[in-house]
Parts: structure tokens; C-alpha cells; sequence
């Protein structure tokens, strides 16, 4: 298992959750990382269990000060960046009708912004260590729509496109730079739990979530690593403004 032999990982929102996730895969398929989250405590949680050299830093996606100081610290720890995962994201929902300025500003800049913002300050090292590739994590929410979802939805949209813009961009500028999003749809994370415990039986709310899944039940953050271990590896070579959608099958129902 040795996809990832050599090269350095960036993955965001690292705590728990998908990001855990990838930086588990990332370490057994050979990657250096650097993992980094508002919170990370939660990272030293399991940071000890990963076979692989790692830096953690605590970061606020949303700061291009925090990006820049990131940024700095990989290129001073390992010299090259091959890879950036833009995971950080919130989901919290909000009804139209009732979202304040700040509700929808603070959406849009944590999963919208922080991709522009990073991926900006990344480029100059993502250039001198290419090939390298930005995995975006988006939604199927970027394709289909929730009630009570609006922000997220706009924001996962803004994800979907930003990336093919940048990853044409990119190529046409002659740049080593691969850029994909992942979509995946509803999958067992802490921010899928706390909307299902918001709904005062997560019970209830996981069987009518998992009823518009053609598989019938929620994803597993394991399943979403893979392709995401695919895109960063030289396996996907020739993949660079594509959209994977990993849903169960609901976007075809």
C-alpha cells in the first residue's frame, strides 16, 4: 500500500469525521501529512495509531493569515506539498426565512472561502512540488437541494464549480495542478449526527434520510477515503475537473 509513498498531504478539518478518515488512509498508502483543524486536540486523539510522519497545527480555514502561517510551516517541515484536501466544513441548517447575514456569511466562508483562500496561498508550492492534486470535498448537496439547507447548498455549488474553473485554469496555464471535488451524500460524521440529533429522534430522521438513498442506509467515512486516496495518488493522472459523486445512488433515484 503505497500510493501515497513520497508525497505530503494537506488535509483540513482533520479532527474527526471524514478527515480522520483520510488521514488514516493517507498514512497506510505512505503519505507525510499535515493535518489541521480549529480543534486540534482532536487530532492528537488518534494521531499516535497513524504509521507515517505528521505535522498538526491548529487552523482557521477561513483566515488567509492562518493559511499563509499553515502554509509556512509545511514548507519548512517537508519542503513540498503534493497534495491539499479542502475538507473543513459546516452544515449547520438554517431556514430562509430566518438566517441572518452572519449565518450566511459564516457558511460561505467556511466551505466556499477557505478553498479560495487556500488553495491561493498553496499555489506556489503546489507548483514547485507538482505533480500535485486538490481534492475539494463538496455535497450532493451542490446537485439536489434540502429544505432548511439553502447556505450549504449554495456554498457546496460554489465548491463544485470553483473547482472545475481552477482545474481548467490550471491545465491551460501549464500548471502541474490537478483539481476534483467529492460529493458524497448523507455519511455517518459528527456533522450528519448532530443534524440527525437536532431532529429530536435520530432514529426516525436516519431511516427517512436513508430512504432517498437507493442503498438504504448512510455512507461510511471509509468509503468516502478511497476516492479520495485515488484522486491524490497518480492513479488519476489523467482526472483533473471531475465531480465524484459517492451517494448510494441517490442522485439517480
Amino acid at each position: 500500500m503505497t500510493r501515497l509513498q513520497g508525497k505530503v498531504v494537506l488535509i483540513t478539518g482533520a479532527a474527526g469525521g471524514l478527515g480522520e478518515a483520510f488521514a488514516r488512509a493517507a498514512a497506510r498508502e505512505g503519505a507525510r501529512l499535515v493535518l489541521t483543524d480549529l480543534d486540534p486536540e482532536g487530532i492528537h486523539a488518534y494521531a499516535d495509531s497513524l504509521d507515517a510522519e505528521r505535522l498538526i497545527l491548529a487552523h482557521d480555514v477561513t483566515s488567509r493569515a492562518a493559511w499563509e502561517e499553515t502554509i509556512a510551516a509545511t514548507r519548512a517541515r517537508f519542503s513540498a506539498l503534493h497534495g491539499l484536501v479542502h475538507n473543513a466544513g459546516r452544515g449547520t441548517p438554517f431556514l430562509f426565512s430566518e438566517m441572518s447575514d452572519a449565518q450566511w456569511r459564516a457558511m460561505m466562508a467556511v466551505n466556499l472561502d477557505s478553498v479560495f483562500i487556500g488553495t491561493q496561498v498553496a499555489l506556489p508550492l503546489l507548483e514547485e512540488s507538482g505533480p500535485a492534486s486538490v481534492v475539494n470535498i463538496s455535497s450532493v448537496a451542490a446537485m439536489v437541494c434540502t429544505a432548511g439547507m439553502t447556505a450549504y447548498c449554495a456554498s457546496k455549488a460554489g465548491v463544485r464549480m470553483l473547482t472545475k474553473s481552477l482545474a481548467v485554469e490550471f491545465a491551460l496555464q501549464g500548471l502541474p495542478i490537478r483539481v476534483n471535488s467529492v460529493h458524497p451524500a448523507f455519511t455517518r460524521t459528527r456533522m450528519v449526527e448532530d443534524i440527525l440529533a437536532a431532529s429530536g429522534d435520530p432514529a426516525r430522521a436516519e431511516k427517512r434520510l436513508a430512504r432517498a438513498i437507493a442503498l438504504k442506509r448512510l455512507g461510511e467515512p471509509r468509503e468516502i477515503a478511497g476516492v479520495v486516496i485515488h484522486l491524490l495518488s497518480d492513479e488519476s493522472s489523467f482526472t483533473t475537473g471531475a465531480e465524484h459523486v459517492i451517494d448510494g445512488g441517490l442522485t439517480a433515484m
